[in-house]
């Protein structure tokens, strides 16, 4: 199991890589003051000192966010600056992640799953069928992430933008001319819970306060 910390170690420099090149890409533009100063004073206490909010055109997932020490950086896609009601769920989502470091705990669990995998293979050729269970936990895995983060963002900006948030999304989903068997929607499921669930997990998360 020693090449799976290997396969880690470049990680740091990668981030750095990219948050410095995500920086310096002139597709997108860099957000100055607003109210989202009040949430990112919120995730100085997880060690981001500096963060950097960019708006673009092309922006998967309509927000990503990443991060490198202490500086972190969230992206959103330019539409949601006309719906600016639903902007500060996608913020407060992007921060969790930030704040949970989950940009080290989604590569760390499924590269231990796939070096498990291999590992099993190598002793046992049958247990190649181990693969299915395998992408079944990394999905799981994604899918609690994820709506983890869904119900901080709805804890901090409450159910009624939380919920135009999830008709946003579901919105993009349904773009004329995509079909369900896609790749792309192939692949978008196994990171992200559909749509009804998230909605659920929003509407009771709702009701709790926000975290202190």
């Amino acid at each position: 199991m020693l090449a799976l910390p290997l396969s880690q170690a470049p990680g740091p420099l990668i981030r750095r890589w990219r948050l410095r090149r995500l920086l310096t890409d002139h597709r997108y533009r860099t957000l100055v003051g607003g109210s989202t100063d009040a949430l990112a004073a919120a995730l100085r206490p997880y060690g981001i000192h500096e963060l950097t909010i960019r708006v673009g055109p092309t922006v998967r997932g309509l927000a990503r966010s990443y991060r490198a020490g202490s500086r972190g950086i969230v992206l959103l896609n330019e539409h949601l600056l006309r719906a600016p009601w639903v902007t500060g769920f996608f913020l407060t989502h992007e921060f969790g992640h930030l704040a949970r470091h989950d940009f080290v705990r989604r590569p760390l669990v499924i590269s231990t799953l796939l070096a498990c995998w291999v590992c099993g293979v190598l002793a046992a050729p049958l247990a190649a069928i181990g693969l299915a269970p395998a992408l079944a936990l990394a999905v799981a895995f994604n899918w609690a992430m994820e709506l983890d983060c869904d119900r901080i963002a709805a804890r901090w900006v409450g159910l009624g933008p939380a919920e135009r948030a999830m008709w946003v999304l579901g919105q993009s989903e349904r773009q004329p001319g995509q079909s369900p068997l896609t790749v792309i929607r192939i692949r978008l499921h196994l990171t992200h819970p559909p749509v009804g669930r998230r909605l659920a997990a929003v509407r009771a998360a709702a009701g709790s306060p926000p975290p202190r």
